[in-house]
């Protein structure tokens, strides 16, 4: 895992559409589990491992991010490069906040919504994907 602050803004950009799809195809998932859709023992597995992996990921990057902006010149970051920590920082603390051993619930499915929705205080999916295209 790299550190954020030694990625480019391209890296970065990169990055976070991984996540926003990995987080929008875990909410899916969850979806067709408490729908009872897809529920199994093996499919429930496969959320918590997924759920628990990025939860675990963005809480790394975030306080990594966090220790270098007090040791490092944070305001030289580009304006891009701010608001991509910015949005793993809020991922990071508004999502993801149920145990991963918790029952996969409406609340398990809202705490991975949480993390999904701070992208709507940045950039949408699709302004992120054009910054990659056009980089």
């Amino acid at each position: 895992m790299n550190d954020l602050n030694m990625l480019n803004d391209k890296e970065l950009a990169v990055l976070i559409v991984s996540y926003i799809g990995r987080i929008d195809k875990l909410q899916n998932e969850i979806s067709l589990y408490i729908r009872r859709a897809k529920r199994d023992k093996r499919h429930e597995e496969v959320i918590r491992e997924e759920y628990k992996t990025i939860k675990y990921e963005l809480r790394r990057y975030a306080h990594s991010s966090s220790l270098s902006k007090n040791r490092e010149n944070y305001a030289s970051f580009s304006i891009k490069k701010r608001t991509f920590i910015e949005y793993i920082e809020k991922a990071a603390t508004k999502g993801f906040t149920i145990p991963c051993n918790r029952k996969i619930d409406l609340r398990f499915h809202s705490s991975v919504d949480d993390a999904r929705c701070e992208r709507i205080d940045q950039w949408s999916f699709e302004r992120y994907m054009d910054f990659i295209k056009n980089k």
